[in-house]
């Protein structure tokens, strides 16, 4: 397995648990003579025997999908209490997982007091998200929003946005045990680390929420927002019938650019005339989630991908989303079409409308938000807390995260305000900066992406004349790297890819191999593997001494 190129986690995870079994019946009677065992277990016990029974029940049922379970579906304390009792028939296969859990605890821990007896750090991570068919969701669903899916809105980096497919939280039941959950969170992941990045900390402010009725961003809210009522709307200009601007625009004219030479196939069995060459969905594809069932399950339509992502764009093709308590203007609703057959003075309301709702009606009112959430997990540590705060950011997130004492996150090619690229000597000292992140193409797969970006950032950024090279140098690599490491941030962290990158020898033949993650994918399966060991990256003293020389002359050039 592990001259494999990639990660089978199938079989990785299954082997390892069939050696989980025969240790724990190897083990299991010294496990439970173990004083420091059973005090793991019963200071733990209100996260891990609910862990642990799920994971029983979970395996017994062959899914984690716990509305099929039936007897088990719903969770109560009595039913903890029944699976966990040492009399239940199958109680070893509830006790596995406190012994797995035990000795993932032990040496993590182990692992975080060598470390801090040797100087260096642990930076752990807070997922913004639960899965919906998990144990947080089978325990207490009243937490979340299970009618709602968490995702991203549009950019750069996916013209779909994203849709992660996690409940999104209901923030007033958490708030009624004064978010005992966060704070038990953040206690616990205290333990083994000393700082802390909370992924997506916008969702603190406010979450992009997909129906989930629908599968792509481009068709989500943020939650909570102030949707507009139609006095509002109609004050700026929006008057009478709104049902342009709510339901899907299709029009013969443009059928073809989308579908091509499948138009009439598309025309007779998908879409219903109601007046001279205007149309609307039938039933069967009206929203994006029966679109992608319908496609996926029948072997002739699997074959139509083209089709299917047309389908998907007219049903996104509104300018705004109506809810019972008023209306919301569509993300990105430039870019579609109903957007452009609109009147010149049509298209000015719409973006009035747009500026003022995305980014001027709400900014006060999601700073009260997270101000009323984030307290109460910084008041639970005392880990130094970093923000991933990239994308589709509010006027007061700023503000908060420096009042909060929260760094922030500087990646050089989403840049904060209006520029083009960061400047990471401008960057603040409270900030973390890093040239790439798991989320995105290395530096080398980004500067190949796109020779005219490249170009731009080889004479405006880096200040280097004359024509950028199609493949990304070593030499650009190294240039990036010492722009992050010379910023006045704080903490400037370099993914290990961006560092071999600097090696000819050393790095992956092609750019693209180096990307972990593509959130533009979904779902996408994370199955990187570095293509060197520790052992190998020790003994390469070139690139080594290279990163050596930057801290030395880093550490020269500053005053004492």
């Amino acid at each position: 397995m592990n001259k494999l190129e990639t990660v089978d986690f199938e079989a990785v995870l299954n082997t390892k648990f069939a050696f989980f079994e025969l240790l724990y019946q190897q083990e299991k009677n010294a496990f439970f003579n173990d004083k420091a065992a059973q005090a793991f277990i019963e200071a733990n016990a209100d996260w891990l025997k609910p862990y642990a029974a799920f994971c029983h029940l979970r395996d017994l049922n062959g899914t984690t999908n716990f509305h099929h379970w039936e007897k088990y579906s719903t969770y109560s304390e009595q039913v903890i209490a029944d699976l966990c009792d040492p009399k239940y028939k199958a109680f070893d296969e509830v006790a596995l997982h406190y012994f797995i859990q035990y000795h993932a605890h032990k040496q993590l821990l182990g692992a975080t007091n060598y470390a801090r007896k040797n100087g260096v750090v642990l930076k752990g991570d807070l997922p913004i998200g639960i899965y919906r068919e998990s144990c947080d969701a089978w325990v207490a669903p009243h937490l979340y929003n299970m009618d709602g899916q968490a995702g991203a809105p549009p950019d750069a980096y996916s013209e779909a946005g994203q849709n992660w497919g996690f409940p999104t939280y209901n923030w007033e039941v958490m708030a009624k045990d004064g978010f005992a959950w966060w704070q038990q969170r953040m206690t616990k992941l205290a333990e083994y680390f000393d700082a802390l990045r909370i992924d997506h900390i916008l969702g603190f402010f406010r979450i992009w929420q997909i129906p989930t009725n629908q599968v792509e961003g481009t068709l989500g809210l943020f939650n909570p927002r102030l949707p507009y009522s139609r006095q509002e709307l109609a004050a700026m200009g929006l008057h009478g019938d709104l049902n342009r601007y709510t339901k899907p625009f299709i029009r013969e004219h443009f059928l073809e650019e989308i579908f091509g030479e499948d138009t009439d196939f598309v025309r007779k069995h998908f879409l219903e005339e109601t007046d001279g060459g205007v149309f609307r969905l039938s039933e069967m594809v009206d929203n994006q989630l029966k679109i992608k069932e319908l496609f996926q399950h029948d072997e002739y339509l699997s074959e139509k991908k083209d089709v299917e992502i047309g389908l998907m764009r007219l049903v996104s093709n509104v300018l705004l989303i109506e809810e019972p308590n008023g209306f919301n203007p569509r993300i990105t609703l430039e870019t579609t079409r109903s957007f452009r057959y609109l009147s010149r003075e049509e298209k000015a309301i719409f973006k009035l409308l747009y500026n003022d709702y995305f980014y001027v009606r709400h900014d006060e009112f999601w700073k009260q938000q997270a101000l009323w959430k984030l307290p109460a997990l910084l008041q639970a540590t005392n880990m130094l807390i970093c923000g991933e705060d990239l994308g589709m950011i509010p006027h007061s997130v700023a503000g908060v995260m420096k009042d909060l004492n929260i760094l922030s996150l500087e990646i050089q090619r989403m840049p904060k305000g209006s520029v083009k690229f960061g400047q990471p000597e401008k960057y603040p000292y409270t900030s973390v900066c890093s040239p790439s992140c798991h989320d995105m193409p290395t530096i080398r797969g980004w500067w190949e992406h796109d020779h005219e970006m490249a170009q731009q950032f080889l004479n405006e950024t880096l200040r280097i004349g004359g024509v950028a090279p199609n493949e990304c140098t070593p030499g650009v690599v190294e240039a990036v790297n010492q722009q992050h490491l010379a910023s006045p941030s704080m903490w400037a962290i370099f993914p290990v890819q961006d560092l071999v990158g600097m090696d000819a020898k050393l790095r992956r033949p092609a750019a693209k191999d180096e990307q972990i993650n593509d959130p533009s994918i979904s779902p996408h399966y994370w199955r990187f593997r570095f293509h060197l060991t520790l052992e190998q990256l020790l003994k390469e003293e070139g690139l080594n001494g290279r990163i050596r020389g930057w801290w030395k002359r880093l550490e020269g050039s500053k005053t004492p």
